[in-house]
C-alpha cells in the first residue's frame, strides 16, 4: 500500500487533471492506439520536497515544492522517439504520445532494442528506503533542526565566525515505470539531507570546510554532529600552508579517495567505452589497479543515498564488480547498450528527471573497505601527507583518466599528524595512483553517491612551494 498517492491532495491538482495510476493508464491507452508503434515505456515520477536554509539564526529561505511529470519512449521501425509532459491531462498525455511518435522519425535506428521484459523482483530493502513516519513530523521541528545546523557549528570555537549554506533538505520521491510488454515496477525513497559550510579566522588566516550529508530516515540525520564537524574541519586548516616538492607516501582519506574513484566512474560506462571515450575500454580483464582496490557499482546498498529497488527502465537494481582485486572486471549497462553488447543491463539506466531520456550512469560507486584502520595506515607514513580532499576534480579527463588538480591535508612525521598543507597540486594518471594502493581502511564513507575508505597510496608526485 502506497504512503500517499498524487492524487491525495486533490486541492493541489486542476479539475481535469488524473491521478497518477490514472495517467499511467491513459498514456498506455494512447499508445496502444497509435499506429506503427512497435513498443513503448513510461516513466512516471512525483515527488515532494522541502528546502530550509538558514542564516544569523533565522530562516533565510523556506521552499516547499511538489513536482510530477510522464515521459514517453516510443520505439517506431528501429528509431525512439522520446517526450515529456508535467500535466498529467487526458488531452497532454495524448499529445505526448503523439510527440513520441514524430520524435522517432528524427532519430538514428537502434537495432535489435527492446525495452525490458520483467518486471522486477522486490529487493527486500524497500522499508529500509522509506520513512513512513517523517511526513508527521511538523514542519516547525525541521525549522528547529535546521536552526541547530548553523548554531552547532558556531559553538564550537570563537574562531568560527561565518556559517554559509547552512541548509535541511528533505524529499519524497515516487517512481512508476510501465512499458509494453507488460513490465510494471513502482518504487519509492525518502532522502533526508544537511549541509554547512564554516568558516574559521585566526591572526589573519581564513580556512573554510564544508560537510554534506544524506539519509534515508529523518532520525538518522545528526545535523548538530554535521556542523561541530564542519566547525572542527576548518579550524583544523588554520595556519595551513604548504610542502616542498617532491615524491612521497599519501594517505587519501574518505573523502578524497571518493573524489578519486568518481573521476573512474565515466570510464567504465558502456556508452562511453562503445563510442572509444574510455581509457579503460580494451582493457577488460587486465590489472588496472593494486590487488587491494575492488570497486563495485550497488544500487542496492541500502545505506546509500542513491539506493532505489529498480533503474530508471525499470530493471532490478543489483550489485556490478567493476574491478576485482585490481582487474577490470566489466562496465556499467543500461537496456540499450546491456542488449546491443549482449551483456545484458546491469540496473544502470538513469535519468536525472523525467524531462531527460535515461542514459548509462553509476548508483552508489563504492571502493570497498579493507580490514586496517585509518591509523594504522597512517602510522605507516614516517614522513608524508594524509589529504582529506581535491580540488578541481571536474577538470579530470574521463577519456585518458589524467589529472591535475589541488589538494589539502596535514603533512605526517613519524606517523602523526604534524601541521596542515594546502597550495599544493597533485598531476598523473588514475591507473597510476589506484596501482599504487598498499592499504585499504575499514571506514567507508559516502561524499555524495560515491563511497571510500581511507587508502594508503605508495607515493606520490607533490607539487609545493619550497619552504624557508
Amino acid at each position: 500500500m502506497k504512503e500517499f498517492d498524487c492524487s491525495a491532495e486533490s486541492e493541489e491538482r486542476p479539475g481535469d487533471s488524473l491521478s497518477c495510476e490514472e495517467a499511467l493508464e491513459e498514456a498506455a491507452r494512447a499508445l496502444r492506439s497509435r499506429r506503427g508503434l512497435s513498443e513503448w515505456e513510461e516513466y512516471l515520477e512525483e515527488e515532494r520536497e522541502l528546502g530550509i536554509e538558514v542564516k544569523e539564526g533565522r530562516v533565510e529561505s523556506l521552499v516547499s515544492a511538489r513536482t510530477q511529470g510522464l515521459a514517453i519512449r516510443a520505439l517506431s521501425r528501429e528509431r525512439l522517439g522520446f517526450s515529456f509532459t508535467n500535466q498529467l491531462t487526458l488531452s497532454s498525455l495524448r499529445e505526448a504520445a503523439d510527440r513520441a511518435l514524430e520524435n522517432s522519425k528524427l532519430t538514428p535506428p537502434r537495432p535489435g532494442f527492446s525495452f525490458p521484459a520483467v518486471s522486477p523482483a522486490p529487493l527486500g530493502i524497500e522499508s529500509e528506503l522509506w520513512d513512513s513516519l517523517a511526513r508527521e513530523v511538523p514542519r516547525e521541528d525541521k525549522i528547529k533542526r535546521a536552526l541547530s545546523l548553523e548554531r552547532s557549528a558556531l559553538e564550537v570555537d570563537p574562531r568560527v565566525r561565518r556559517v554559509y549554506s547552512a541548509e535541511f533538505e528533505e524529499g519524497f520521491h515516487q517512481v512508476w515505470v510501465q512499458n509494453s510488454h507488460g513490465l510494471f515496477a513502482y518504487g519509492r525513497v525518502t532522502l533526508f539531507s544537511g549541509s554547512l559550510e564554516a568558516v574559521a579566522e585566526d591572526k589573519g588566516d581564513a580556512q573554510a570546510a564544508a560537510e554534506f550529508e544524506t539519509v534515508h530516515h529523518y532520525d538518522k540525520l545528526d545535523l548538530a554532529r554535521l556542523g561541530r564537524n564542519a566547525a572542527e574541519r576548518a579550524l583544523a586548516m588554520l595556519g595551513a600552508g604548504p610542502v616542498p616538492a617532491g615524491t612521497m607516501p599519501v594517505v587519501l582519506g574518505p573523502r578524497a579517495a571518493a573524489g578519486l574513484i568518481s573521476i573512474l566512474a565515466p570510464a567504465v560506462f558502456a556508452d562511453a567505452v562503445e563510442k572509444g571515450r574510455s581509457w579503460l575500454g580494451p582493457r577488460r580483464g587486465e590489472r588496472v589497479a593494486s590487488p587491494k582496490i575492488t570497486i563495485v557499482d550497488d544500487g542496492g546498498f541500502a545505506r546509500g543515498p542513491a539506493a532505489f529497488a529498480f533503474d530508471d527502465e525499470g530493471t532490478r537494481s543489483g550489485r556490478t564488480v567493476v574491478i576485482d582485486e585490481g582487474t577490470l572486471a566489466g562496465f556499467l549497462y543500461d537496456a540499450y547498450y546491456g542488449k546491443k553488447t549482449g551483456h545484458g543491463s546491469t540496473g544502470n539506466g538513469k535519468r536525472a528527471s523525467y524531462v531527460s531520456p535515461p542514459t548509462v550512469d553509476a548508483t552508489n560507486w563504492m571502493l570497498l573497505a579493507g580490514a586496517q584502520s585509518e591509523s594504522d595506515l597512517v602510522g605507516r607514513l614516517e614522513r608524508g601527507l594524509y589529504l582529506t580532499e581535491f580540488l578541481g576534480l571536474h577538470t579530470a579527463d574521463p577519456v585518458s583518466g589524467e589529472f591535475s588538480m589541488g589538494a589539502q591535508g596535514f603533512l605526517v612525521k613519524r606517523g602523526r599528524f604534524d601541521r596542515p598543507v594546502t597550495g599544493i597540486a597533485i598531476a598523473g594518471t588514475v591507473e597510476r595512483l589506484l596501482s599504487g594502493a598498499q592499504g585499504v581502511a575499514d571506514n567507508l564513507t559516502f561524499t555524495g553517491d560515491a563511497a571510500a575508505p581511507s587508502v594508503l597510496i605508495e607515493e606520490l608526485d607533490v607539487s609545493g612551494v619550497e619552504m624557508r
